[in-house]
């Protein structure tokens, strides 16, 4: 009979430290994939710099921030954000936790390079332009 064996479980969780109070976070499983990329297809990626943030888009991060803690930790945290947080901090976070899933993303194509390094051996920095060869 065949055995099969993947992965290890996980042990420590990953902490989210908002002005120097420590919240732990979810586990990145299947649960946290799938809602990243619902998240992802909802968030505004259009929105021209500089432009206000709408009420949908703080609550999305609201919502992305406070669902990246453990369940028994949420409602301590919402109070958190709800009662010193900033609305530019809140989006900082949530654009880095959605930061953090995408590394983890399965439908990002992977590179089949590392590509060449800005300087030393592997650089392309100086080399002369290469000449066309006629077509004949």
């Amino acid at each position: 009979m065949a055995r099969y064996k993947f992965g290890e479980p996980i042990s420590d969780d990953d902490i989210l430290d908002v002005q120097g109070i420590e919240y732990p976070m979810v586990p990145v499983g299947m649960r946290a994939m799938r809602r990243l990329l619902v998240l992802k297809r909802t968030v505004n990626v259009d929105r021209p710099d500089g432009a206000d943030l709408t009420e949908a888009e703080l609550d999305l991060a609201l919502d992305i921030v406070v669902n990246a803690v453990r369940p028994e930790y949420r409602e301590r945290f919402k109070e958190h954000i709800e009662d010193s947080v900033p609305p530019a901090l809140v989006v900082q976070i949530a654009s880095a936790v959605m930061a953090a899933f995408s590394d983890l993303d399965p439908t990002q194509p992977e590179s089949s390079s590392g590509g060449s390094s800005p300087t030393g051996p592997a650089s392309t920095d100086g080399a002369p332009v290469a000449e066309l060869t006629p077509a004949i």
